[in-house]
């Protein structure tokens, strides 16, 4: 399983992915553009803050 899952046992956890271009996953030709990754990184900086609020 992923981490999130092994983690899921111990601690609460949850995955953010973002999208591909490909679609390919767990593989070399996974990619991301630097705005997708972005757009998670603002996700996962709205989840922390709504955490913490």
């Amino acid at each position: 399983g992923h981490d999130a899952a092994i983690l899921a046992a111990h601690v609460p956890a949850a995955m953010l992915f973002v999208r591909n271009p490909t679609g390919t996953s767990h593989d070399p030709a996974e990619s991301a553009t630097v705005e997708d990754c972005l757009a998670g990184v603002d996700a996962l900086t709205a989840v922390l803050e709504d955490l913490l609020s």
